[in-house]
């Protein structure tokens, strides 16, 4: 603002003498320092109350939409025209003072036009006179709307829906979570109404250099977690793109750009625990052999070699000793789970569980109820239950757990004071289950026949491999059994 030169006459615009060829309408602003002529409405002297008190400068500048000005044809009443809106652009290099030469008695009315040469700058407003050429236009207004910025904000608006849907179809098809399907939904239509033709007419993917581009990235994607935080990451870049560039050229999509962004981090969140809570039941039913720890010296090795030999879920069942102690087991097991994509179920301690963001819980009839577990492990963890009779076994079918256990069938020297249920109640139970049962008590290579022959084709073992003199090879006999009955 502030530089010299003289406007030139535009087609439908403002000529050098300043009349106005389509009655545009003229709003000289000033940018600070002295006044060049009366400002009306202003701060200039009125001659309603005869002061010459300034209004303060933040207020806002505005036609009020009077009565023709008498010796201004070119000029009419109109809507408000703030600075900086999206309704105005502004000249540079004008001389106000050409413009409009009017007497400091002329125009002073509050409710006339507003006009007053200040500085160089003079404000027009958009639907009372073109701009001329050589004008700087506000990004408001749509006329002026850089064809860069189109083609920018439509390529955003394009990947940004994309993506919603990517995830969409993950919650609608891999989890089967309608909540989250309905937010997902009802963001990308949001967007699409906002989704302009202009921005459409923008598009040229043939002069695009970033068209067809790749990343090795984009290839080392193999989980639909992976998919899934991926395009979630590309939509928060695309809106975030859009509320900087549609700022100020479309103020409504910069605002819903802004407000399904942060709905998307949360729902993320929501929909990464889920897919963690899906993809560990998914394991769970691939899941033949649970290999219950029990405290030794070389608890580590021996469950390393069991998980080498394809066992794929880990129970830290430990009863003695400090919380520290535990705690630092649990920790190793953990790492020893990961790192062989195996499961571990913390024993009875949902803490523990917690502690070392374990995949679930195993509890006891005595343990907490199901309804307050669930509460605190969350919908993401697995919640194993023993039982030991059809009764408990169909109370658990309908409580949300994730796996049975049933046992024991042999009497066991873990816990001698109960009595044997035998193969035939396995077999009874798994009639009457929906969910995984895992057989548990005194199993062995040598008896695990008997299980195979009523239909049960998982089972928990501690002795068989804990306390075996070749954890590795007794894992894999045990694994050999369970799977000529899956096969």
């Amino acid at each position: 603002l502030g530089l010299g030169g003289r406007k030139r006459s535009a087609p439908g615009g403002c000529n050098e003498s300043g009349s106005a060829t389509d009655g545009g309408s003229h709003l000289p602003l000033s940018c600070g320092g002295a006044p060049a002529g009366p400002q009306h409405g202003i701060g200039g002297p009125s001659a309603d109350s005869g002061t010459g008190e300034a209004a303060p400068r933040s207020a806002a500048l505005q036609r009020t939409g009077g009565t023709q000005c008498s010796d201004r044809p070119g000029c009419r009443p109109g809507p408000v025209a703030v600075v900086g809106s999206d309704r105005c652009w502004v000249s540079v290099g004008q001389a106000p003072d050409d413009e409009h030469a009017d007497s400091p008695q002329q125009h002073n009315a509050p409710d006339k036009n507003v006009h007053g040469a200040v500085g160089t700058t003079v404000l027009h407003h958009s639907k009372g006179c073109d701009p001329p050429k050589g004008a700087t236009k506000l990004m408001g207004c749509e006329s002026s709307l850089d064809p860069r910025v189109a083609r920018l904000i439509d390529a955003n608006l394009d990947r940004a829906r994309e993506g919603l849907r990517v995830v969409e179809d993950w919650c609608r098809f891999g989890l089967e979570r309608d909540d989250l399907v309905i937010s997902l939904k009802d963001w990308r239509q949001r967007l699409g109404k906002l989704h302009r033709e202009h921005y459409k007419q923008a598009r040229s993917t043939a002069t695009d250099p970033g068209a067809g581009l790749d990343h090795p990235a984009q290839l080392d994607r193999h989980s639909p977690r992976q998919v899934v935080e991926a395009n979630c990451g590309r939509v928060q870049e695309a809106l975030r793109v859009l509320e900087e560039y549609a700022r100020s050229v479309d103020a409504p999509l910069a605002a819903e750009a802004a407000a399904i962004r942060y709905g998307l981090y949360d729902l993320e969140v929501t929909c990464l625990k889920a897919t963690g809570g899906n993809s560990r039941r998914n394991r769970l039913q691939d899941c033949q052999l649970c290999l219950i720890t029990a405290p030794c010296p070389d608890l580590v090795e021996r469950v390393t070699a069991a998980l080498r030999s394809g066992v794929a879920m880990v129970q830290h069942r430990c009863k003695s000793g400090s919380d520290l102690e535990r705690l630092a087991e649990a920790k190793a097991l953990a790492a020893l789970c990961q790192d062989h994509g195996a499961l571990l179920i913390i024993n009875d301690r949902i803490d523990l569980a917690l502690a070392v963001d374990a995949d679930g819980v195993h509890l006891g009839q005595d343990d907490l109820p199901t309804e307050v577990a669930r509460g605190l492990i969350g919908p993401d963890r697995l919640l194993g239950r023993s039982t030991h009779d059809l009764d408990q076994v169909a109370e658990a079918n309908r409580e949300d757990c994730d796996y049975l256990g049933l046992g024991p069938v042999n009497t066991t020297a873990v816990k001698p004071e109960r009595p044997a249920i035998g193969a035939e109640l396995v077999g009874q139970a798994l009639a009457i289950a929906q969910k995984p049962v895992f057989a548990i008590g005194g199993i062995t290579q040598a008896n695990l026949s008997q299980l195979t022959a009523v239909g049960c084709r998982r089972a928990a073992v501690i002795g068989a491999i804990m306390g075996s003199n070749s954890p590795a090879e007794s894992s894999q006999s045990l694994l050999n059994s369970l799977s000529r009955l899956n096969h």
